[in-house]
């Protein structure tokens, strides 16, 4: 008995359109949103989003795509984002209220929030 195989079809319908690609794209790279804040947005996984950014997948839909990182690179946080954990850590927020709301991790909250609670120790003195 011989094997016949079916010609590909065209696939399910992509979730989000070209358009809405690029300009997540923009939003990521040229804002600083973090890829957690875009994943809960979008309904795509963060993992998805990274080859997104990357250029792995979708790469003709447009937009900037970001060189991927090196192993063991991190990414740097963006200064205005940074800016406003530590606003939300001076108001009196707790870390980890503040870490959901910037889809950051609670240690990196932490990191900064000692440096809010030395900043007030400085003023004391």
């Amino acid at each position: 008995m011989a094997m016949t195989w079916k010609k590909a079809g065209p696939g399910r319908p992509p979730r989000v359109s070209d358009p809405e690609i690029a300009e997540i794209r923009r939003r990521h790279i040229e804002l600083g949103v973090p890829l957690k804040v875009l994943s809960a947005q979008t309904g795509l996984s963060a993992d998805t989003l990274a080859k997104i950014m990357t250029g792995k997948r979708r790469a003709s839909a447009g937009g900037p795509v970001r060189a991927p990182l090196a192993p063991g690179e991190l990414q740097k946080m963006p200064p205005e984002i940074k800016a406003a954990i530590v606003a939300e850590l001076a108001a009196g927020r707790k870390n980890i209220a503040v870490a959901r709301k910037f889809g950051v991790s609670a240690g990196y909250v932490s990191k900064l929030s000692g440096k809010v609670r030395d900043e007030r120790r400085q003023r004391r003195r």
